[in-house]
């Protein structure tokens, strides 16, 4: 039986999906380990860079209450340390709801004593670049199904077409046959 050109083209797509499919899990995976090593390597940085002291709060941390309830996370307070060379700071620094003034909590601070983020946890780390990865792997994904789903419309709606018209030429003598005419 021959084939049909839309049997051919859906066959060009199906191995045109599959090796776009193959590029994607493999840059979904050189991604990830792109974004891991990038990340790993700013956050050996800032480790070097960053230094985490003890900083005495000036004033209690507010117990924030709204209509979804109460903070549990950190809020940050007005709070004092040493810099490197001496000097005293006064910033913010993250302390729990309800922290007594007077009390010390951690802050990370830069080489001029400023407040700064601690660096990068390899958890978050590793997080960051399997979100990413999975990221370009699901739109890729997505985008192959599109295509080939409108492939795939467009090929039935041809043969649909085409079999509609074969069935006028057939039909009315395949109907006389099966009637007994």
């Amino acid at each position: 039986m021959p084939r049909r050109g839309t049997d051919r083209a859906e066959d060009l797509t199906a191995w045109v999906v599959l090796a776009a499919g193959l590029l994607v899990l493999l840059a979904s995976g050189v991604l990830g380990w792109t974004v891991d090593a990038q990340q790993t390597a700013r956050a050996r940085a800032e480790a070097v860079d960053r230094t985490r002291v003890g900083a005495t709060l000036l004033e209690t941390a507010p117990v924030v209450i709204s209509e979804y309830g109460t903070a549990h996370g950190p809020i940050l307070t007005r709070a004092s340390w040493t810099a490197p060379d001496g000097r005293t700071m006064v910033g913010m620094a993250p302390a729990m709801p309800g922290t007594a003034a007077g009390a010390v909590v951690p802050v990370w601070t830069d080489t001029n004593g400023t407040a700064v983020s601690a660096p990068a946890d390899p958890t978050e780390i590793a997080l960051v670049a399997v979100m990413s990865g999975f990221g370009l792997l699901t739109s890729g994904a997505c985008a192959l199904a599109v295509l080939w789903a409108a492939v795939h419309r467009v090929t039935s709606a041809v043969n649909a077409a085409c079999w509609e018209r074969e069935w006028k030429h057939v039909g009315p003598q395949w109907t006389r046959l099966v009637g007994g005419q």
